[in-house]
């Protein structure tokens, strides 16, 4: 059996159990995460039921809050950031070995603002999404510590140090896994709605100059000023965007290259070409974005419902 079919597709006319499950696939993005909350309220409007949820990177940040009913604080929180908050979070030390920083003040924040419970107790089956780079194989956590699951699961690579468990080293989900459609399906869902966020460039990365850039973020532009361009062959992108570009470039592609074995049911696509990696500051919109984006795909879930539950029988990717 194909991982991605989520069981064998019942007969025509075998009575099913009273309403599909439905898996909300919440991929990784960094800043533009806030949108999955949007994507979130615009479900919870048309009264979509999730069952299970996986996250990659900052999809788990989001789904882990939504599995435990917080996630209302955390848009709150989002909504009210502002940059020297945002700037508060990023404590980068060179003595690290693994990365800048290591994720301490994340994970405090974490543990003292939302109700963080274990996997395993939450409301919501939920499923983080992480990278074992010792082996290379994806590694999906959906029990214990959530913080711990998050925080693995959103280390971006040389961003965050890597952390250790169980004999593996785990770095951000988002290196062989950024949309997890088909952690979705192994986990018995039968609907799969994802919400992709690379799809589309930041024009912080795509503009060839940053004088035609004005939404550039402030954080890369308080790199700039740490290490200024010495070589006129250098580029004019500073060592963070090119980091953080390569590794969402590769993200793009896997993603694309996943979904055509096995794609979601409902693919949603915030247009967030404004908001760049490190923006998290605009959560307002982005939120607001992933809500927009969702509600012009309501017509298309409420039609897939009405199909699944006149028919008694579930789609799977085949």
């Amino acid at each position: 059996m194909n991982k991605c079919t989520g069981g064998a597709p019942l007969v025509s006319g075998e009575p099913g159990p009273e309403a599909p499950r439905i898996g909300l696939a919440l991929g990784g993005g960094a800043a533009r995460g806030w949108a999955h909350l949007g994507v979130i309220r615009a479900l919870e409007e048309m009264g979509v039921d999730i069952s299970l949820v996986a996250g990659t990177s900052f999809g788990s940040v989001v789904g882990a809050a939504y599995c435990t009913g917080a996630h209302g604080d955390l848009e709150r929180f989002g909504r009210g950031i502002d940059l020297w908050k945002m700037f508060s979070f990023f404590e980068v030390s060179l003595l690290n070995r693994s990365g800048f920083s290591d994720g301490t003040r994340i994970e405090r924040f974490f543990r003292e603002n939302l109700d963080v419970v274990p996997i395993e107790e939450m409301d919501i089956p939920f499923y983080a999404v992480c990278c074992d780079l010792l082996s290379g194989e994806r590694v999906v956590i959906d029990r214990g510590d959530t913080v711990f699951a998050v925080r693995a699961s959103s280390s971006v690579p040389l961003m965050f140090t890597a952390i250790e468990r169980d004999g593996r080293v785990l770095v951000d989900g988002g290196v062989v896994d950024p949309l997890p459609v088909d952690v979705c399906r192994e986990k018995g869902a039968d609907l799969v709605i994802a919400v992709d966020l690379n799809h589309y460039l930041p024009d912080g990365i795509s503009r060839k100059g940053k004088a035609e850039n004005r939404n550039r973020s402030p954080l890369l532009e308080k790199i700039d000023r740490m290490v200024p361009k010495r070589d006129l062959k250098e580029t004019d992108l500073n060592m963070i965007e090119v980091l953080f570009s390569s590794f969402f470039q590769m993200s793009k592609h896997i993603t694309n290259a996943n979904l055509r074995i096995c794609p979601a049911d409902i693919l949603v696509r915030p247009p967030l070409e404004r908001v760049n990696y490190l923006d998290f500051h605009l959560a307002n919109e982005a939120i607001e974005a992933g809500h927009i984006a969702a509600v012009e795909r309501s017509g298309e879930i409420r039609n897939m419902l009405d199909h699944l539950h006149d028919r008694g029988s579930y789609k799977h990717c085949l």
